[in-house]
């Protein structure tokens, strides 16, 4: 009797069409009643194991060897295959074919090839209401807070990455502060853009609580668009110990595996991390891989409370948090469909011209910002993408509020991101530490001189050094060779090469490249002195 059970579910199952892409990938429509999965054969033969775990999450199971046995039959006397686009993974198919992660299609109106969709689509990524609804709900809550107003940019940003020239890496943004400060609510928000779920209580976003084996696919199947990984207090050991994370993100592509000479698809989209303390503080990684990992997230510490005001009560914050959760459940999904429609139509005019248009833009807000030497090239590729990427959404009329705070938000964060990086090089150099220690025991004796005024020398008694406010952010401090020695001690020298070596110590330029040089006429001394270049962070 159990046998004739599982011939009538194996004959259930057949294989009723095929397609093939223009490469000569094969992939196979897998049928049971109503139920349907598209199976690529090379991942038959590769992976059969995801396969068939993929067959049965789309209620087609095959568990025992004749019905596997069976399926491989049908596949390999598959029908005569068509052409076809096929959409393995979620995001930009070609440059005017877009597909969402729910399986929505999106083409130009040049596309008239078929349209396959071969993954198992997700429903969060769906739409409800519409484009006007949602940006009426969300524009109360961007309207002069700079959070909101840049990671709403950051998430229009995710879907640019495959149009920028050249495609920059993977950015990653974090979100940390005290518990109950709203960092899974705003990031909620963020994510409408793409879709929602009233079900869930954190919209498209996923637990961080996964194993590194685990994160590539979920990163795979939200290619192109934000990816939202919620609390990652809760994130495995191996991924908090060795930042794999932050490495795996910005590769873009799988490992390769043993004997395998074919690439991957890429993987490119935005991730949006929250947690109470920034990920790369819990590792117990190398100093180097720290730093690595610090240089690819852009963190963003929130504090007590996202929202910010003078007058903003906790009760008011409160509400404000169940004001934009309600929001968000109720509209989502409408943004980055009308903002791919307007992509598309100008990826189809002319799709250089367009690139073009995001990496001037880009480089508009670059030119505009302070130096900020010590913020690492990908973080500041990251901000300017997510202001572009505004500008853009704010000119198709897609932005909820009319009144452009974009470049306002953009460029504090840019400006508190810099004063991070700041600190993070003092908290990894011993001697920057001593240095800013030393500053900060003596300020009382370091006499404060203006460049406009031309001194003469006259040490006034117990001065150890000078002063001089650059103003963006930035002191210089100059100290001569016998006060350096006696205040850092034995350690001068060494100390001093390596605080050249981050950039802090200026030094004499040349084929000598001595580390004291000649003082300013403002400066009252005539002896050599070292010159130190200090953001106005690290002495804070």
């Amino acid at each position: 009797m159990r046998k004739s059970k599982t011939d009538k579910h194996t004959a259930e199952i057949n294989v009723t069409r095929a397609v093939q892409t223009d490469l000569g990938d094969t992939y196979c429509l897998v049928t049971k009643g109503k139920k349907r999965h598209w199976v690529s054969l090379t991942e038959i033969v590769d992976s059969p194991k995801t396969v068939l775990a993929d067959l049965a999450r789309a209620g087609i199971p095959l568990v025992s060897s004749k019905a596997v046995s069976n399926l491989r039959n049908l596949l390999q006397d598959h029908p005569k295959p068509t052409l076809a686009l096929v959409a393995s993974q979620p995001g930009w198919l070609a440059d005017n074919v877009y597909v969402h992660p729910n399986g929505d299609i999106q083409k130009g109106q040049k596309v008239d090839a078929e349209i396959i969709v071969a993954f198992l689509a997700d429903s969060a990524y769906g739409s409800a209401g519409s484009e006007d609804e949602w940006k009426k709900a969300i524009a109360p809550y961007i309207e002069e807070h700079d959070t909101m107003t840049f990671l709403l940019a950051y998430g229009f940003a995710s879907v640019l990455i495959a149009k920028v020239r050249p495609s920059p890496q993977n950015p990653i943004v974090e979100l940390f502060g005290a518990r109950e400060a709203g960092k899974s609510t705003i990031a909620m928000g963020v994510g409408s853009i793409f879709g929602g779920c009233p079900e869930g209580d954190i919209g498209i976003g996923r637990t961080a609580n996964a194993t590194p084996a685990s994160f590539k696919p979920v990163q795979r199947m939200a290619n192109d668009t934000l990816l939202f990984l919620d609390e990652t207090n809760i994130v495995d050991k191996a991924v908090e110990e060795n930042l794999k994370l932050f490495f795996d993100h910005t590769s873009r592509d799988e490992r390769l595996r043993h004997g395998s000479t074919s690439r991957s698809q890429p993987i490119r989209n935005a991730l949006l991390l929250t947690g109470n303390q920034r990920l790369a503080e819990r590792s117990k990684a190398a100093l180097a891989i720290v730093d690595a990992a610090k240089s690819r997230c852009l963190s963003i510490d929130v504090e007590g409370q996202v929202f910010k005001g003078k007058n903003l009560t906790t009760s008011d914050h409160e509400k404000r948090l169940v004001g934009l959760r309600n929001a968000s459940n109720q509209f989502y999904g409408t943004a980055s469909r009308a903002f791919i429609e307007r992509i598309i139509a100008e990826c189809e005019k002319d799709k250089d011209a367009f690139a073009k248009r995001i990496s001037k833009l880009m480089a508009q807000f670059r030119e505009k910002m302070p130096e900020a030497e010590h913020l690492p090239n990908r973080l500041k590729t990251t901000i300017a993408l997510s202001c572009a990427a505004g500008y853009i959404a704010w000119k198709w009329r897609i932005w909820p509020s009319k009144k452009r705070t974009i470049l306002t938000a953009c460029s504090a964060i840019y400006e508190e991101a810099g004063r991070m990086s700041a600190r993070d090089v003092q908290f990894t150099s011993p001697a920057i530490k001593r240095l800013v220690e030393l500053i900060q025991n003596h300020a009382g004796a370091i006499e404060v001189c203006e460049k406009t005024k031309k001194r003469s020398p006259s040490v006034k008694a117990g001065t150890v050094g000078y002063m001089v406010n650059e103003g963006k952010g930035t002191s210089r401090f100059f100290f001569e060779a016998d006060a350096m020695e006696r205040l850092l001690g034995a350690s001068m020298k060494s100390d001093l090469k390596e605080i050249r070596q981050h950039g802090f110590l200026k030094g004499e330029k040349g084929s000598s490249s001595r580390l004291a040089s000649k003082a300013p006429s403002y400066i009252p001394t005539t002896k050599r002195v070292y010159e130190f270049n200090l953001p106005s962070a690290l002495l804070s």
